[in-house]
């Protein structure tokens, strides 16, 4: 597993917009109100000012408060500049140890917290390559 510690502030230098042919995405609850009048729009994926990318179902440690959360979409309003994206995360809790690898479990609860891209330092862990159907359970590194 790949794991890379982020300093500073981060801003997005590319976005990754999904294909026009999916079908329009419901605007998540947790979603700031911006006042700019433009709609909002799904993502793909963001690539951070370090050349990193950052997908939906990433891991993120939230340094400012020491949150692991993952990673649920990324929004940016549309026609706006990429350093006004959101992140939609769901926090996590740690869970029980698994010495012989010397990872931990990670559940992922359904707490839903927003932090904008330009405002966060964050960890990324490695991406999720369990089954979707095993969505919250996840090993991720004891380094947290």
């Amino acid at each position: 597993m790949r794991h890379e510690k982020i300093k500073g502030r981060l801003a997005c230098i590319k976005m990754g917009r999904k294909s026009d042919s999916q079908p329009a995405t419901p605007l998540p609850i947790g979603l700031p109100v911006l006042n700019t009048g433009n709609p909002w729009e799904i993502f793909s994926n963001v690539t951070l000012e370090n050349r990193q990318k950052l997908e939906p179902n990433d891991f993120v440690l939230l340094t400012s408060n020491g949150i692991i959360a993952q990673v649920q979409s990324i929004w940016k309003v549309e026609n706006d500049a990429p350093v006004q994206s959101v992140l939609l995360l769901k926090k996590c809790l740690p869970g029980s140890m698994i010495v012989h690898y010397a990872m931990r479990e990670i559940l992922v609860t359904d707490e839903v917290v927003c932090k904008s891209v330009k405002k966060l330092s964050i960890s990324i862990q490695s991406k999720n390559q369990i089954e979707p159907f095993w969505k919250h359970y996840t090993v991720v590194p004891t380094v947290i």
